[in-house]
């Protein structure tokens, strides 16, 4: 077989650096025609051309080889232009050739140079370059070359200004951030001035949803609502952060009356849960509120931001949290037993019990699937804290896949001819991925999805969220049913069906049940 790829020519050494192919797969043909790892080398001359930094080679002469896309944006001017010059004429570099020969000679002596260059430009401008050279050598014909790579210091340093500036603000609603209010505290912690404060955090928990629903610049624009809503009611001696896309700080120093910081707050929340009406939608956020103070709810000042997280932790929707002593306790308790549940659940070491459902004839018609852990630590932690605890510490996901992946694996329905309920709530049908691992279970397990019926807790949560309610729409879309659990409890709950595609009811006791008293 005779290799057809022929020595990579002289003339051609700089060509597949220029800008004379039109596309990635173009350049890729054209290095396939000589004796180079191909990939490797296309990737790295697209990567050196479409560089931020300036990058020239230049020859013995000291005449241009080759200049990226960032240097002919630099030189104002066109790429066949620019071939063949001395690097002298080039309008961004104002040197004299004795200073540019020694700069050569000192690369070609040392293989490289580096430094800073000062100078006036042709307009008078004061000009600094952070210049390093690479001295390049052709192997068959001893050639040298020199590969120049320029960096505008002036400009860099603008750059510096403006990024150390994003370092303390958020760039969406330019209010100071996370590392600001981090500052502040300390700052405060070491003036030993022990002033009372009070720190409030707001969390919109449905702006990922709204996102998901709308667009992002709907999300941005409810946003710079809530950010305008809060600061319109803020007396002067508070201040509003951003630390986060959900999470806003509301922090104030010296605090003289904890009573008119508690009115303030709720005044914030009433105004944050009124309706938006944004691109010609109605929009409503979620809201959850955590707040303390210093020193009659958190001793330590250093203390502030995690005490008050505590309290946002506790997911109270629309509610103020304040923090008590009792929460740490919690707290923590809540973190040792999600940390002992994440290897229980990567080791499969929870339990399903599945409890029969009965017909009026005693037939059994259906199992009900019920969460079971057992742990050697903590004994035996009830269904209901597990799905709590998840939630405080964002780790139902994880649990919900876990539940429906050993419920699909069980294939309980098949074995004994019957229905399989598995309980859901908002929280776990609003993760990003549920509908997505629900998809990728059925393919893996061969599910039958007319056999597994999705029971709905807390119906009044979802008709707050139609996000949630959308995936019901597409569970129903897959085959699956859906079932009401305690129906008639709260208000308008016939209400919901028309926006719940439910296919089974549970009637709670208290809808039924006779008075007879």
């Amino acid at each position: 077989m005779t290799d057809e790829k022929h020595t990579l020519k002289k003339d051609a050494l700089f060509r597949f650096f220029s800008n004379d192919f039109d596309s990635y797969t173009e350049l890729i043909e054209d290095l396939e025609k000589q004796p180079v790892s191909t990939k490797e080398l296309a990737d790295f001359i697209l990567m050196v051309h479409l560089s931020p930094m300036a990058t020239l080679i230049i020859n013995e002469e000291l005449r241009i080889q080759y200049v990226n896309k960032e240097s002919i944006r630099q030189t104002k001017t066109e790429y066949e232009t620019v071939i063949g010059r001395t690097l002298m004429e080039l309008s961004f570099m104002n040197l004299h050739g004795s200073d540019i020969r020694d700069l050569w000679k000192q690369a070609v002596t040392n293989g490289k140079w580096s430094g800073t260059v000062n100078y006036l430009d042709k307009d008078g401008c004061k000009k600094s370059y952070l210049l390093q050279l690479i001295c390049l050598s052709d192997q068959e014909t001893q050639e040298k070359y020199c590969g120049l790579f320029l960096l505008d210091a002036l400009h860099l340093g603008e750059i510096n200004n403006v990024e150390r500036q994003f370092a303390y603000f958020d760039r969406v609603t330019h209010l100071p951030n996370f590392n600001q209010i981090a500052y502040d505290i300390n700052k405060h912690i070491l003036s030993n001035e022990q002033q009372p404060s009070g720190l409030a955090l707001f969390r919109c928990s449905n702006i990922a949803k709204i996102s998901a629903l709308y667009s992002r610049e709907v999300r941005k624009l409810v946003t710079l609502e809530m950010v305008r809503r809060i600061q319109n009611l803020l007396p002067e001696n508070y201040r509003l952060y951003r630390l986060s896309r959900e999470i806003f700080a509301v922090y104030v120093k010296p605090l003289t009356d904890e009573e008119s910081f508690k009115a303030c707050i709720e005044k914030i929340r009433n105004y944050i849960l009124q309706p938006l009406n944004i691109d010609k939608h109605v929009i409503l956020m979620n809201i959850e509120i955590g707040a303390t103070s210093f020193p009659s709810k958190t001793r330590e000042l250093s203390d502030l931001l995690e005490h008050a997280g505590i309290c946002l932790d506790q997911h109270e929707t629309s509610k103020i949290v304040y923090f008590s002593e009792e929460m740490t306790k919690d707290f923590t308790t809540s973190l040792h037993t999600v940390e002992r549940l994440k290897p229980s659940i990567e080791q499969d070491l929870l339990e399903m019990y599945y409890q029969p459902i009965f017909d009026h004839n005693d037939n059994i018609v259906a199992a009900e699937a019920l969460l079971r852990w057992n742990d050697p630590e903590l004994g035996y932690v009830p269904p209901n804290r597990i799905i709590r605890y998840a939630e405080e510490h964002d780790y139902v996901s994880e649990l919900a896949n876990w539940i429906i992946d050993r419920v699909f694996k069980d294939k309980l329905y098949k074995d004994y001819s019957i229905n399989v309920t598995i309980n859901v709530d908002v929280t776990q049908v609003e993760q990003p991925d549920f509908l997505e691992s629900v998809q990728r279970l059925i393919k893996e397990h061969q599910v039958d999805t007319g056999k597994i019926i999705f029971e709905i807790t807390e119906h009044q949560a979802f008709e707050k969220s139609p996000l949630a309610v959308e995936i019901l729409h597409k569970l129903k879309d897959l085959g699956f049913k859906l079932a009401l659990d305690d129906f008639g409890v709260g208000h308008s709950a016939l209400a919901l069906l028309g926006d719940l595609p439910a296919d089974i009811l549970k009637i709670d006791a208290s809808f039924i049940t006779l008075n007879n008293s």
